[in-house]
């Protein structure tokens, strides 16, 4: 399970073994950051994209750039992707995609029970608790990918409309699938084999 950017040493140390330069940090509100949490991946796109900038202001990039994000961290990379072209490749490990799924999986995570509404409360909830609260995205709002895509799932979300929309609308030989492995090592090593094909 990915807590915070210590859960990923083990990837970052394999990758880096390779050859590769890694940054570990955490999205705004997750892991050790401090600062309020939005939910959505918009605003945590855009602290991706001033993070890549400001690295390449300084000369510590090393082309190419990939990019590999769990959670609001894929949702992120995935946005980012869209505007950032010095993103070569990226993997987004079981993102969202949509409000309603970012709301759902949050009622299960948090055992929440069913209530009319639920999701419209919860989203208000968020804005209360956050100060702000993204525009919903719903499927229709899902881009395709815009370079070489690894998309990570859990088995029960490989079939889901989200995923099921991403692909309709996304290049074939940009975007791959594949579900996400039990041991952390598969995972890593899932990763790391994708990176070095590209």
């Amino acid at each position: 399970e990915i807590n915070n950017r210590d859960s990923l040493l083990s990837l970052a140390q394999l990758l880096f073994n390779r050859g590769y330069s890694i940054l570990l940090y955490d999205q705004r509100a997750c892991g050790r950051s401090n600062g309020k949490y939005h939910s959505d991946g918009s605003d945590e796109a855009a602290d991706l994209m001033e993070l890549i900038s400001t690295m390449e202001i300084r000369e510590q990039i090393i082309h190419p750039l990939y990019v590999v994000g769990f959670g609001i961290g894929a949702d992120a990379s995935l946005l980012a992707a869209l505007e950032e072209n010095r993103i070569k490749g990226l993997v987004a490990i079981n993102p969202y995609l949509t409000t309603k799924r970012f709301l759902d999986l949050k009622k299960e995570q948090f055992d929440t029970y069913w209530f009319p509404f639920y999701r419209s409360i919860m989203w208000w909830w968020y804005k209360i608790r956050t100060g702000f609260a993204p525009p919903y995205r719903e499927i229709e709002d899902i881009k395709p990918v815009s370079c070489q895509t690894l998309l990570i799932v859990n088995e029960q979300f490989k079939e889901c409309d989200e995923v099921k929309r991403l692909l309709e609308i996304s290049e074939n030989e940009k975007l791959r699938i594949e579900l996400h492995p039990t041991q952390p090592d598969e995972l890593n090593n899932l990763i790391e084999s994708y990176i070095n094909s590209l």
